[in-house]
């Protein structure tokens, strides 16, 4: 056997064995979760089969044809079409001629679809403080990736810089949904109103190989890879227990694409469907931020996701935020690059660096990464991230990994870009919540985080502007607000006359600087605060002079 990911083996068989035969041994077997064919692409990923195939129709076909055609190859509908993407998740039978291959390549070769494939399972997925003062909740000074005094034997400065960040927004409003392996809503440090769980959404169930979607996104006994991505997101602020959510205020949609035991969709039963229905579902559920750490290697192209991605993104204006990989290591070339979806131009991808600002090689990189964040190594029992685990003895900790400065209802070992992911979509919530009543949608959040973001923090292939290693740098919280900011010198959240009244009381009376930083009363974004930041706030409040601009001056 050739062992595969987590508890899984691909077994090579010899010439003129009876392959079905065997199968069906296999699953028949207790000790067997269970057994499939398998099949190497041409850079050597595996990839497994069930009897379900996705396809599109082109739009001129009429429902006569289509009838014809699925009667033909006895072939039944069990999902779709989608309203907005056309995608129809497709089952072969028993009556079928064929495999759910040849049928799906049956379907592809007619000419009548845009896109017909086997939904393929690839067995490598990856898967407010009133001032800027740091949060009395006691696990903070070990989250270095929020604020780094070189602590925990960082680097200072290589952090997301949130001490700042928090005085300007903590997310209220925002409602992000989590796609993972299941969420918890009691916790000592998590605001059960607000986690929506008559939103939430389990997409496969207790087990991947008999999916039954239900409404409970419960983790398994011993899974927390989406409880630790809600835990970075949203922990409570300053309760003076645990650790410090990036935005507190948040809103959470849990939505489980993960069954009980940790296996997400890609890793043992077909995907594609599972995902992009689950994408759209948060999209129509009002999730304003989709945050997804995993995905597939580069070379992998499911126009169905693209297709559910663009719908979030184009239709309903949603911020899709992908981890890019951990296969930047990879000894295949081609597998090191950012991994789809998060490669695509609706998508925000996010990599890795360390506490010191230098790459982790594990992290994918390319043309397509947009930021860094900081995080640990890229397992789930050596990472460093702090962050929430399940109650008691259920999680990770105590099962897999020991934190000597946690209860085990805290973990102190997430990593991967996978922790990485989670900083950047709560960053855009906190965006969006103080956004000035901008329209903030893929573009404008893409320009925001790239531009504020600072660059030059790691080794020699940190190269000034963008380069294929750290994108456009070191994502910022406080820099990001900040740019959104301008013209708000009192930092109540609103541009009108209590802002200059502000500016002259700090120019010319000796009044408090603008706070938390005096950046935000630069509403001509001229670099610094005078006389001309007031003419300009008056020209935009009494005259119908253009808004302050986003600024990149800090």
């Amino acid at each position: 056997p050739e062992p595969m990911y987590i508890g899984f083996d691909v077994y090579h068989i010899e010439n003129g064995r009876n392959v079905d035969s065997l199968l069906d041994v296999l699953n028949d077997r207790t000790d067997v979760y269970y057994a499939y064919l398998s099949y190497h692409d041409s850079v050597g990923s595996i990839f497994k089969l069930n009897d379900q195939f996705n396809i599109r129709y082109i739009e001129s076909v009429s429902q006569e044809v289509i009838d014809s055609i699925e009667n033909f190859y006895s072939v039944e509908l069990i999902w779709g079409p989608c309203e907005h993407t056309g995608l129809r998740g497709m089952r072969v039978t028993p009556n079928s001629p064929g495999t759910c291959l040849e049928i799906a390549n049956a379907f592809f070769e007619s000419g009548l679809v845009y896109y017909s494939h086997p939904d393929f399972a690839n067995l490598e997925f990856y898967g407010i403080t009133s001032d800027d003062s740091l949060p009395d909740d006691p696990l903070f000074e070990y989250q270095y990736n929020l604020y780094n005094e070189g602590q925990t034997g960082g680097t200072p400065g290589i952090d997301i810089g949130m001490k700042k960040a928090w005085a300007i927004s903590t997310g209220l409003g925002q409602r992000v949904a989590i796609i993972d392996d299941g969420f918890i809503r009691v916790h000592e440090d998590i605001d059960m109103d607000l986690v929506d769980w008559v939103s939430g959404r389990d997409f496969i169930g207790v087990s991947v190989k008999t999916p039954i979607p239900d409404n409970d996104p419960r983790p398994g006994d011993f899974s927390s890879h989406g409880v630790a991505c809600q835990g970075i997101i949203s922990a409570k602020l300053n309760n003076g227990i645990g650790i410090s959510g990036i935005a507190p205020d948040c809103t959470i949609i849990p939505i489980k694409i993960g069954d009980d035991g940790g296996f997400f969709p890609g890793e043992r039963v077909g995907g594609p469907l599972i995902i992009a229905n689950a994408i759209k579902y948060a999209a129509d559920r009002q999730a304003y931020i989709l945050s997804c750490s995993w995905g597939w290697p580069p070379q992998i192209y499911y126009q169905e996701i693209v297709d559910a991605i663009d719908y979030a993104s184009s239709y309903w204006n949603r911020i899709c935020v992908f981890s890019a990989g951990n296969s930047g290591s990879s000894q295949i070339p081609s597998e090191r690059q950012v991994c789809f979806p998060a490669n695509l131009p609706t998508t925000i991808a996010v990599g890795a660096i360390k506490k010191d600002g230098a790459r982790w090689l594990y992290s994918s990189y390319g043309s397509n990464l947009d930021v860094v964040a900081p995080s640990g190594y890229c397992a789930f029992d050596a990472g460093d991230v702090y962050t929430l685990d399940q109650l008691g003895d259920l999680g990770y900790n105590p099962e897999f990994v020991s934190c000597m400065n946690t209860t085990t209802d805290y973990l102190c070992s997430f990593g991967g870009t996978s922790a990485a992911c989670p900083q950047v979509a709560a960053i855009v919530a906190l965006l969006k919540s103080r956004g000035g009543g901008r329209t903030i949608g893929i573009d404008v959040v893409r320009e925001i985080i790239t531009n504020s973001a600072v660059d030059g923090i790691g080794d020699q292939y940190d190269t000034p502007g963008f380069d294929n290693y750290y994108g456009h740098g070191l994502v910022n919280a406080t820099r990001a607000l900040l740019a959104v900011s301008r013209g708000d010198a009192n930092n109540d959240g609103a541009i009108n006359v209590l802002d200059v009244l502000y500016i002259i009381e700090y120019k010319y009376e000796g009044g408090q600087a603008p706070f938390p930083d005096v950046a935000i009363a630069d509403a001509d974004c001229s670099g610094v605060v005078n006389i001309s930041d007031i003419i300009y706030l008056i020209n935009y409040i009494y005259k119908g002079g253009s808004r302050p601009p986003l600024c990149y001056k800090y």
